[in-house]
Order: C-alpha cells, then sequence, then structure tokens
C-alpha cells in the first residue's frame, strides 16, 4: 500500500498529488550566487563580457586554436613564452572576476591575464588572483600564456570576463548586452523593389524576441509608411508559422476623375513568416517600397 501524503492550503481545491518543492523565495536564496540583482540577471547586461574576435595562431610553437564558443585551446611545446592576445577592450569602473582555464593556472605550466594598456600594469593573472578593482573606464588587453618549455595537450582557455558579484564561474560564450541588442540596426532602408511580397536577411534573427520595423508601400495609388513589431519568437519556431501585422495601411481609396483622393478603408495588412534569418513580407493588396529595421530586441 503506497501513502501520498500532501498537505496545501485550503483554497487549492485540487488535490492531485505532487511531491514537495521549495517555495520560489526559498530557492532564490538557496542560489542567490546565480540570481543576486546584478547587471547580468536583470537583462541589461551579458555574464560574459569579453568579446574577442582574435583567430587561430601559432606562437612559439604553440597553436592557439579559436573555437566558435569563443573557448580557445592550446597545442604544442612552448619554445619560448608563448603570448597570445587575444582581445582588446575598455571596461567601466568597477571590480571584476577573470576565468578560466582547463588546468590549474600557474607561472610555468599556462595562465591568463589582464593587462592596463596605458601603462601595462598588470590587473590579474589566475596563478595569482581572479578579482580585480578599476576607479575608472579603462583599456584592456587580455592574454594567454603558454610557459616555455610546457607541452600543452589540449589546454582549453575559456576566457570569460565578470562582474564580481556574478559568482557562478560557469563558462558563457560572449553574447551583446539586451542594450547592444536593441540598438538600431538600419537607418538608411531597404528597397523591397516595389513588390507584393518580399523578404531581407538579417543577422542572428531566430536569436530575438521582437523585431521593430517600420514599412513603407502603396495601396491604390495611396502611399504609406506604417511601424510594425514582429513577434520573432513566435514565427521562428516553425516555417508554417506566420502573423498579420496590421495598422496605418490602407486597402482601398477614393477615386474620382480628378484621380485619388484619400484612402477609403484601413483594413490592409502585411503578413509575415521566419525562416532562419530571412523575414518575408507579403501586403494583403499593394505593394511593398522599403522596410527599416529600427530595433532588435
Amino acid at each position: 500500500q503506497t501513502c501520498t501524503i500532501m498537505i496545501r492550503d485550503a483554497d487549492i481545491l485540487d488535490d492531485t498529488y505532487e511531491p514537495y518543492s521549495n517555495s520560489v523565495n526559498t530557492r532564490l536564496t538557496e542560489n542567490k550566487s546565480n540570481t543576486a540583482i546584478n547587471k547580468s540577471t536583470l537583462g541589461y547586461q551579458c555574464k560574459n563580457l569579453l568579446k574577442h574576435t582574435a583567430a587561430t595562431t601559432t606562437i612559439n610553437g604553440v597553436t592557439f586554436t579559436v573555437n566558435s564558443d569563443g573557448t580557445i585551446t592550446a597545442n604544442g611545446t612552448a619554445t619560448a613564452n608563448a603570448v597570445f592576445k587575444f582581445a582588446t577592450l575598455t571596461l567601466k569602473a568597477g571590480t571584476y572576476k577573470y576565468s578560466g582555464l582547463s588546468v590549474a593556472p600557474s607561472t610555468s605550466t599556462a595562465n591568463m591575464s589582464v593587462f592596463r594598456t596605458s601603462d601595462w600594469v598588470g590587473l590579474c593573472a589566475l596563478a595569482e588572483k581572479n578579482t580585480f578593482t578599476i576607479t575608472a573606464d579603462t583599456k584592456i588587453e587580455c592574454r594567454a600564456v603558454i610557459y616555455s618549455g610546457f607541452t600543452a595537450d589540449n589546454v582549453v582557455f575559456y576566457p570569460m570576463l565578470r562582474d564580481a558579484d556574478i559568482t557562478d564561474e560557469t563558462y558563457e560564450p560572449y553574447q551583446a548586452s539586451f542594450a547592444d541588442r536593441c540598438l538600431l540596426k538600419d537607418t538608411t532602408g531597404i528597397a523591397l523593389g516595389a513588390s507584393t511580397s518580399s523578404s531581407i536577411t538579417i543577422d542572428n534573427l531566430a536569436s530575438y524576441t521582437a523585431l521593430w520595423i517600420n514599412v513603407a508601400g502603396a495601396v491604390a495609388g495611396i502611399n504609406f509608411i506604417t511601424n510594425l513589431i514582429v513577434p520573432v519568437a513566435y514565427l521562428v519556431k516553425s516555417t508554417s508559422n506566420s502573423v498579420q501585422l496590421a495598422g496605418g495601411i490602407p486597402s482601398s481609396a477614393y477615386t474620382t476623375s480628378a484621380g485619388v483622393l484619400a484612402a477609403k478603408n484601413m483594413s490592409g495588412y502585411i503578413t509575415a513568416k521566419v525562416s532562419g534569418n530571412t523575414l518575408s513580407l507579403t501586403i494583403s493588396d499593394g505593394t511593398l517600397g522599403s522596410v527599416e529595421v529600427v530595433s532588435l530586441i
């Protein structure tokens, strides 16, 4: 005989058994290192601040291979100190933590360091410490080192620079901050060729939630321009998903012998679909002239 014991508030009528789990407040307290109120968890700054565009290279017998996730794999015997200067960036005043490395950092095998470029003072090296504080905007250089005589056998550098209040050091690749992802992407407008249907390609479109666009076109001789919010997160789930976007789009016009006078009905719409990084737009009647990508969210 199995006993299923459950105590619940009397206002919960459903008596289907559920195993015990901590309350939201308790879970937040237990996981405060990951849910602390910091720039990362608030969403306007991502965890890993270290963006680098370094390319694979060989230095003093050691090949540093840059991987697609931003990690760096080192292989080879260093004939002299192999110093890979893989990133330069500017940090705002604050306290930061630098990590990580697949082997224990030391001054005889492998290490990672940060230098201030104004005077080349070392701010931190993992063999000694991983936290540093700056009091003003500071340009830094990040380095990965394999020391002379050491043979690196798939030594992996996981370059991550984060605010010190984020205690979880699990590596995450760099992402643009929320603010950066919402910046104006295109201000000139993309010509759509005055056609009924057209499409545009946007880098990493599928990684965004929504897209704000200004669309210009013509219906029955009436020119229009309207701004629309495209629900990207819904559309990327399936190429069969589509949505009709309406607002400020005419569907017919008052016409006399003198020509088109004014819009008659405003029931026009644009159907949006997403496939990969391609946004397709089709107008219900008339033609599309141009689209301006205002913001990605």
